[in-house]
Order: C-alpha cells, then sequence, then structure tokens
C-alpha cells in the first residue's frame, strides 16, 4: 500500500516502551501483507479511531471527508511476518495520537496508509558524508539513515534526548556515531555551532521547527552549503498542539517543512 492508495485498519501486535521517552507499537494488516519498504526513513500516515468507537464505525469513515485525525510517522522497523513497528514519544498531551496511545492495546485498530518515500536517501550521500541533527520525534528516521548509509562513507549525529536513559533505544550498531545532548530549546544549534564540518558534508536536520529553521540558515549562511546539501523537517512547533500546526501549515508563514 503506498500513500497513494486509500487508508486500511491495522491492529495493534504489540505495546511495550523501549525507553523512558518511547514506546513501540507493533502494527498488522489483516491479511499480513506488509508494507513495501521503497527508501530508508520512509513514512507512513496514522489514523486515530475515537475512545469508544467501534472498529466496524471506524472503518466506514476511514477515508471519507470528515474521517478520523491523522499524523505522520517514520517506519521503525517492517518485518518479515508482515508487522511494522512505529516508536511514539511519550507525553501527556491531549492530542488524538497521545490519547490514542494511552489506551493501545494488543487488538486496538488503528488505520494505516503507506509508505512514502523517506526525505533522504543515504545511498546518495557523497563523499563529504553525511551529518544528522535530530530531536526524539526524529529518532526514528535518523536511525533509519544510520543503519542504511553507505559504509564508506562517514556518518555522524547529535541527538537531543529527553531522558538520559534514552539512550537504551540506540541500536549497539550505531552508538559508535551518535552524541545525545539533553533536550532543551536551541540545544542542536548550540552543538552544531562547535563542530567544524567538511565542505561537501549532507546535512539532515529534523526538529521541532524553529530550531529546523535556525539549523538551516546556519548551514547555509555560516557553513556555506549549498540547497543540495541541506535537508531539512520541522516535526512540531513549540507552544502548538499537532492541531494548531496542522492548520499553521497552511499559512505563508509556516516555519516547518522547508526541505532541500
Amino acid at each position: 500500500m503506498s500513500t497513494s492508495e486509500p487508508a486500511a485498519p491495522v491492529q495493534v501486535i504489540a505495546v511495550h516502551d523501549i525507553s523512558p521517552s518511547l514506546r513501540r507499537v507493533t502494527l498488522r494488516a489483516p491479511d499480513g501483507r506488509a508494507p513495501s519498504p521503497i527508501s530508508p526513513a520512509a513514512h507512513c500516515h496514522l489514523f486515530f479511531p475515537e475512545a469508544r468507537e467501534t472498529a466496524v464505525d471506524f472503518e466506514t469513515r476511514l477515508n471519507t471527508r470528515s474521517g478520523p485525525p491523522g499524523r505522520v510517522f517514520t517506519y521503525r522497523r517492517i518485518h518479515t511476518d508482515g508487522s511494522f513497528d512505529v516508536d511514539f514519544v511519550r507525553h501527556a498531551g491531549e492530542g488524538p495520537a497521545a490519547r490514542w496511545l494511552r489506551r493501545a492495546r494488543p487488538g486496538t485498530v488503528i488505520g494505516h496508509r503507506g509508505p512514502g518515500r523517506g526525505k533522504l536517501d543515504p545511498s546518495a550521500v557523497g563523499e563529504g558524508g553525511l551529518f544528522i541533527l535530530a530531536d526524539m520525534t526524529a529518532l526514528p528516521a535518523a536511525l533509519s539513515l544510520l543503519e542504511n548509509a553507505p559504509r564508506r562513507r562517514d556518518v555522524q549525529a547529535i541527538i537531543s534526548v529527553r531522558h538520559s536513559h534514552d539512550d537504551v533505544a540506540l541500536p549497539a550498531s550505531v552508538r559508535s556515531s551518535v552524541w545525545l545532548i539533553a533536550e532543551r530549546p536551541g540545544a542542536l544549534i548550540g552543538a552544531l555551532r562547535t563542530r567544524t564540518l567538511p565542505a561537501k558534508i549532507t546535512l539532515f536536520a529534523a526538529c521541532e521547527a524553529a530550531e529546523m529553521r535556525m539549523l538551516r540558515r546556519y548551514a547555509l549562511d555560516e557553513l556555506g552549503l549549498d540547497r543540495s546539501q541541506v535537508v531539512t523537517s520541522g516535526y512540531w512547533k513549540r507552544g502548538l498542539t499537532a492541531e494548531q500546526v496542522d492548520r499553521a501549515k497552511r499559512k505563508p508563514d509556516w516555519l516547518g517543512d522547508l526541505v532541500g
């Protein structure tokens, strides 16, 4: 199923916390058909039912104009048995994803559409290597890029985390390439300013929208990188709910999702 096809219901197979800040949900379609991975850091749309909505009612309105709210997530892993993992950042918010996550159990139904292509193909990274800056919301994308980058290229990442024990979410294979810093406003841009990067580096930054814009401006104006070397994405915006972000993105002064 691609992002151009209708959404379809999938079922929760397992739920477990992989770090103090991250909860992994394993999902599978009723027919066991797995999403076809089309690129590293591929994404999907997930659509969230109301708390007391029946599976039949949810499926009926899934692809209607007034259908359930949806959010974009990066696949963490797609398994050979047809299941796939999505990692959620845990928080006390009242958006549809946060509410659904708190009640998700094996057997819970959710809507799924995907996959969509990732924003950066790590196999195309040039001789200058790849430098990744990400917060917890973009950790699945960052890890996918780290795991799939060519071994002949230098790949490093700075990731801001909410808890000192969030490092348990990092696979052993990438730990030597990752520096963890405490999450706070301006942490990623502060860390970037301490680094000397090769002129031909590819920079991938995904985080809060205002900080993402600062990272992009610094990369273009101070580091002198070409626009083709900089891939950025604003995953959220401080002070706004997910619904407010959806509305803000329709405005011309929105600070998020400036790509390439």
